[in-house]
């Protein structure tokens, strides 16, 4: 089918089209210029205001900047600093929060979003979410990994704890107190661990994670125990009005929240030590399926097997509980007395060294005033039984970084650099 009709009734139609367009480019070319002027207009006021310390000013001139820039992270971060000048912290952490992905000062910024929640806003839930953030945009970045393993640690979330060690040293991130966190992950409780979650608690009240960090803080404040024996008196409880009452008062938390992976292994232990396994085998039944994953109940499940002399699924119990772990001093101690009865006396002499090698460092460990203090003698036996634990690669990192602080340190003697 063919249009009949003349040029001449096409081409007014055709102008308009034109000219709408025309008219719609020069639009859009005139607000581009228009929002590219007000928005250096208004980055220019902002700065001026904060140059004066004008704080409302420019928290709100960098409001406006935001929208008109939201690409980039300056106005959000001017604004961010203005809300805490003024007390607002809450704001400040609400800015932060926006940030686009693909500003270069986006990471920086957030890891301070993250002191706010952790310190001022005590809202740690969010500083944790924020650090899974910083490591999606920059996964090998060290300070996040150092905050997160500090979170786990204090929480007593042992498999996280151990979890973020390993990845850590897997991507380079790993520092002297990685190699502590690493081995004591399933036993270091942090001298701060009470105050700390108190501090949480009482702005999130009813958390459970808080709730039993606090109580269980407070049972390992004597510095938790000097060695495995003293550990059992520990976890047995004591005579004390104040320990009965922490005790009792971890109790109720346990029936409060029947899943604490935390209180149920605390539980299990004392009638571990006071020998009662009918409360052991009852406890471990009613596990929850997280408590799989969970080197301790490994380790409790073959202490049954033990005393009902079944050794082979012993000795099963306690492989599955050290491939959980590793570094396991009280499994590898337990071991050794089933490998001696099995008359693998090799083995068990090599188990029972191992063990005993476990239990000086971790004294080692909780004689020093944080974790931090561990000296390069002790990180070279760390490593040392590491290796001898079967993690050679890891021991080999810890290693090269005893160097590095070897390298590092001053001379004997020496009152710092000298001048050329």
């Amino acid at each position: 089918m063919r249009d009949e009709r003349p040029a001449t009734a096409v081409r007014p139609w055709l102008k308009l089209v034109l000219g709408g367009v025309l008219v719609a480019g020069v639009v859009l070319v005139g607000y581009q210029y228009w929002h590219k002027g007000r928005a250096y207009a208004v980055r220019t006021d902002c700065l001026g205001a904060r140059q004066v310390r004008d704080w409302a000013r420019t928290e709100e001139l960098a409001f406006e900047w935001a929208h008109l820039e939201p690409t980039l992270a300056d106005p959000l971060i001017i604004a961010a600093e203005s809300a805490m000048a003024l007390g607002n912290y809450g704001a400040a952490g609400d800015y932060l929060e926006v940030l686009p992905d693909n500003d270069p000062k986006t990471v920086p910024a957030l890891l301070q979003r993250v002191d706010l929640m952790f310190g001022q806003l005590s809202r740690p839930s969010e500083a944790v979410r924020t650090l899974d953030r910083v490591l999606r945009l920059d996964p090998e970045n060290c300070e996040a990994r150092r905050r997160l393993t500090f979170y786990y640690a204090i929480t007593l979330q042992r498999i996280k704890t151990y979890q973020i060690t390993k990845e850590s040293i897997d991507v380079g991130c790993d520092m002297p107190e990685t190699y502590v966190y690493l081995m004591g992950a399933d036993w270091l409780t942090l001298a701060n661990t009470e105050s700390v979650n108190l501090r949480w608690l009482g702005e999130n009240p009813g958390t459970e994670l808080f709730e039993v960090a606090v109580v269980r803080g407070e049972l390992a404040n004597r510095g938790l125990e000097d060695s495995l024996q003293d550990e059992e008196i520990a976890a047995a409880g004591s005579t004390s009005e104040v320990a009965q009452s922490r005790e009792s008062r971890l109790q109720e938390l346990f029936d409060k929240y029947p899943e604490n992976i935390e209180a149920r292994a605390y539980f299990i232990q004392k009638a571990q030590t006071a020998g009662d396994v009918e409360e052991v085998t009852r406890l471990l039944a009613a596990a929850p399926p997280s408590a799989l994953e969970d080197n301790r109940f490994w380790r409790f499940k073959a202490w049954v097997h033990g005393t009902r002399e079944e050794l082979e699924e012993a000795n099963s119990s306690y492989l599955k509980a050290r491939e959980l772990f590793p570094y396991d001093a009280i499994a590898l101690h337990e071991q050794a007395v089933i490998q001696r009865k099995i008359g693998n006396e090799e083995e068990a002499a090599r188990l029972a060294d191992l063990a005993d090698r476990g239990r000086t460092l971790r004294r080692t460990i909780l004689q020093q005033p944080s974790v931090q203090a561990t000296n390069p003698e002790t990180m070279v036996e760390i490593a040392d039984y590491i290796a001898d634990c079967g993690g050679t690669e890891i021991a080999d990192r810890l290693r090269a970084r005893v160097q590095q602080m070897l390298a590092a340190a001053p001379p004997a003697g020496a009152l710092g650099p000298t001048a050329p």
